[in-house]
């Protein structure tokens, strides 16, 4: 039986003034190490999984993809494991993710996932505002990326701690006061995080917290109180948590409230511009 894991894509409506109108959303869940045969009706190359998933979202006939990091290919598929059992398989090096639709009312001005708002702010998983930020391409230079600590600083330091790098940051005092932070190429809308482990210890448990000018900091947050995110099992599965509600910042923090053996990150933020 091969293992599940979610990697919690859930793109979330607003709780605000409720329409009669109904919008669709998608819940993504990845079988890493598999891939469907056989189904694909599109192959090409994306920079990332999210372009690929982006991708899948916009096409009527998409029902789950194949994503393999080697060499950035995508492939679209027709059908799912479900409705398909003889055609998935075991690959190494590829990732199945399989669309889930769910069905919620919109909020005044949320006709579709395309152009959500709320409160002035565009709604966080709404469509076209979930870009990688800089991290992995290395568009984030490493003199933005610092750390309250390091173990060695030279080969785990913060400016490491880019998604799918062969190394990460490792912290070097363990308790829940460390963080990792990020200035943003440009103040931008922040939506979600993805993380990563490395060597045998991740961050179990985490909170975000962002500033739009360096004084006035503040938690990503649900109803009120700061959100502890799930953060990683292992130390290869990237896992993206998408936030409550849409951020506007110019500088980031990850905060580890939980983690195993250490604390080891990569990661990639995630948003677009204002």
């Amino acid at each position: 039986m091969l293992s599940l894991t979610t990697i919690a894509i859930i793109l979330l409506g607003a709780q605000s003034v409720r329409s009669t109108g109904v919008c669709r959303y998608q819940t993504y869940v990845m079988h890493k190490g598999s891939k469907l045969q056989n189904h694909v009706v599109t192959s090409i190359y994306t920079r990332n999984y999210l372009a690929c998933e982006a991708l899948c979202t916009d096409t009527p006939s998409c029902q789950s993809y194949n994503w393999r990091q080697q060499n950035s290919t995508c492939e679209i598929s027709s059908s799912t494991n479900g409705v398909s059992p003889v055609d998935f398989v075991t690959e190494t090096g590829w990732a199945y993710f399989q669309k889930y639709d769910d069905d919620a009312s919109c909020a005044i001005g949320e006709a579709s996932t395309a152009g959500c708002t709320k409160t002035g702010l565009k709604t966080s998983g709404c469509k076209g505002c979930i870009e990688a930020a800089g991290m992995e391409d290395n568009s984030i230079p490493d003199s933005h990326i610092t750390a309250t600590s390091s173990y060695l600083s030279a080969s785990w330091g913060p400016h490491l701690a880019r998604l799918n790098h062969p190394t990460a940051w490792s912290d070097h005092t363990l308790n829940q006061n460390q963080y990792i932070q990020v200035v943003l190429n440009q103040q931008q809308y922040v939506t979600g995080v993805i993380t990563q482990g490395k060597n045998d210890a991740w961050v179990k448990k985490y909170k975000v917290e962002f500033t739009s000018d360096d004084v006035n900091w503040q938690f990503v947050s649900d109803d009120g109180t700061p959100k502890i995110f799930a953060g990683n099992t292992d130390i290869d599965t990237a896992v993206t948590n998408i936030f409550p509600e849409s951020i506007i910042a110019s500088i980031v923090r990850l905060r580890p409230t939980e983690w195993h053996h250490t604390i080891h990150v990569r990661m990639e933020w995630l948003g677009c511009a204002l």
